[in-house]
């Protein structure tokens, strides 16, 4: 029969002021982390192990225990035997100097080690070696010019002369790989100096390695051996999504890789135990705290473009031919003319600017708080190493979109809808794009993504549609004092796959941003599902294989004469 308690700080302490008698020396428990679970910013840690004790009232002691960790949140339970009471949990802090003396001696060792042997050792190889490259660089020169003299001259020994240039060539580039070999290895050597350096002076700074030990007191009412668990909460640990999605071409299949990539630094080593990583936040506040007070105030407006700027500066003034002129003062009333102003334009930075699915790795899920449970047991250093681990992995019948933007970049990019068909939620995150096993880029989750929810992935360029945008023709006329600026695009897309495929083409028609600039837009074929206020223009095409089409449209843009133009 197996049986098992657990007890709060709170309800420990409790219980102990009302048990009575003595407690006997306390035996040290060899205990190991069995668990872990990893919040986005925190971790609770469950160690345990196991001791043989007699009958009546006992203590046993946790040691080591990392002096972060919070100690309201010591939680104790015990299993393996019956009769077992929990009395009380005490915990003290306990300073290791002894033990943080040596580690500064050993990295006081290590650091002279590397500073005045190796590296002093690599500097000498480099120096070798690169006196030797400039010797042999001599050569080289000398050899070339003996070379055109003997041409020259038609005195020259072919033969002589190839072996000899690939002596020359051979030793080079052994000298340069071999320089190439010992920079790197002094800049493996630098880093690894500048490690040390830092946990030495951290070391320095502190008063000795803290830990906590923390004292259970039992009651047994016979003899046996007790298994005792100890939980408790540490800061400094995380977890961030991340995903692999891999587009398939031939069904258009998107295989979706979901990984938690955690890195701690509590203190203490994960060896080999089981994770679990939950999206919920236990450090937050269990009530909603005191209501904000609201307090209406007017603030000074941000200037985001030119005519914000115009409007809020004194002594500008716009005439009514759209001239700007801005007034240096009433002594002498300087006048200057701001030639090619952009209204409207944004001023630049200073404007605003083999694993299963989800459902298998549940643990435990209260509303959208989900607890997932890693498939294998994992080992996580305390420091800066991040360790990835897989949670699920499923596959899409994605619904594949074309989007061609011409003017930015002549191909059509492959973009797919997915749907979150399991009961799990996708959390924001960083997504490495691959297309079957070649690596694309990176794209990213951008919200919590809910059943039932479709988001979408890019996949890259399709390079079996090929596009190309031209001018096909541009006139420029003046007219008196306006200058006319006419040009014709033409837009081609041919579809060289097996099968058909529709494409989104998307071209921005100049849209006249200057009281003085006019633009008409003609001769628009075929005719865009939608323009917007941008001119933002949009064309669904559908090509059969091997199929090609033409878009093409003209405008006319009239402005003052001499006037630069932008934005086109």
């Amino acid at each position: 029969m197996k049986r098992q308690l657990a007890i709060s700080t709170a309800g420990l302490i409790i219980l102990a002021l009302l048990t009575s008698g003595a407690v006997a020396s306390s035996v040290n428990i060899e205990s190991r982390i069995e668990s872990v679970t990893v919040y986005p910013g925190e971790a609770t840690v469950t160690r345990s192990g196991a001791v043989e004790l007699p009958a009546g009232d006992q203590s046993v002691t946790f040691e080591n225990i990392p002096h972060l960790a919070d100690v309201s949140s010591f939680q104790v339970s015990t299993s393996g035997l019956d009769g077992v009471t929990i009395l009380g949990l005490n915990h003290s802090e306990v300073n290791h100097l002894e033990s943080q003396q040596k580690r500064v001696a050993e990295l006081e060792s290590r650091i002279k080690e590397l500073e005045e042997i190796r590296l002093k050792e690599i500097d000498d190889h480099i120096s070798v070696l690169g006196d030797e490259k400039n010797f042999l660089m001599t050569i080289g020169k000398t050899g070339t010019d003996e070379m055109t003299r003997q041409i020259a001259a038609s005195t020259i020994d072919a033969v002589k002369w190839e072996a000899g240039m690939q002596f020359f060539g051979k030793k080079l580039r052994l000298v340069t790989d071999s320089l190439r070999y010992f920079s790197r290895e002094r800049a493996d050597i630098s880093e690894k100096l500048k490690l040390l350096k830092e946990e030495l002076a951290k070391s320095d700074a502190s008063s000795g390695n803290r830990t906590r030990s923390v004292q259970i007191d039992v009651r047994l009412a016979g003899e046996g051996k007790v298994k005792l668990a100890l939980t408790y909460m540490l800061p400094g640990a995380s977890w961030t999504p991340l995903y692999d999605a891999r587009y398939d071409p031939g069904t258009g299949k998107v295989r979706l890789d979901y990984f938690a990539e955690i890195v701690q630094r509590t203190g203490e080593d994960w060896d080999d135990v089981n994770i679990t990583i939950s999206t919920s936040r236990p450090s937050l506040n269990a009530g909603p705290g005191e209501i904000t007070i609201s307090r209406a105030s007017i603030e000074a407006m941000p200037i985001s473009n030119v005519d914000d700027l115009l409007q809020k500066s004194p002594g500008v003034v716009t005439t009514n031919r759209g001239e700007i002129r801005i007034r240096g003062g009433s002594a002498g009333e300087v006048s200057y003319l701001v030639d090619g102003a952009n209204i409207g334009d944004p001023l630049g930075g200073y404007g605003p600017g083999g694993l299963g699915n989800l459902s298998s790795a549940i643990q435990k899920m209260i509303g959208f708080d989900i607890s997932y449970l890693i498939i294998r047991k994992e080992s996580i250093p305390s420091g800066d190493k991040s360790v990835r681990c897989p949670i699920a992995q499923w596959d899409f019948d994605a619904a594949t979109n074309y989007i061609c933007r011409p003017r930015n970049v002549t191909g059509v990019y492959r973009q797919a809808t997915l749907t979150n068909n399991d009961r799990g939620v996708l959390m924001p995150g960083v997504v490495n794009i691959f297309v079957e096993s070649g690596y694309l880029g990176k794209a990213s989750v951008k919200e919590t993504i809910v059943p039932g929810q479709a988001f979408e992935l890019p996949f890259g360029l399709d390079n079996q549609i090929t596009v190309k945008r031209e001018i096909v023709s541009r006139k420029k006329s003046i007219f008196g004092g306006q200058e006319e600026l006419s040009e014709t695009v033409k837009i081609t897309l041919k579809n060289h796959a097996p099968i058909p495929k529709t494409i989104s083409l998307e071209e921005a028609l100049p849209v006249s941003q200057h009281n003085q600039i006019k633009i008409k837009t003609k001769d628009i074929d075929p005719r865009p599902a939608s323009i917007d206020e941008q001119g933002r223009a949009k064309w669904d095409i559908t090509l059969a294989p091997d199929e090609e089409k033409i878009v093409t449209f003209s405008y006319r843009l009239g402005y003052p004469r001499g006037a630069v133009i932008s934005g086109l």
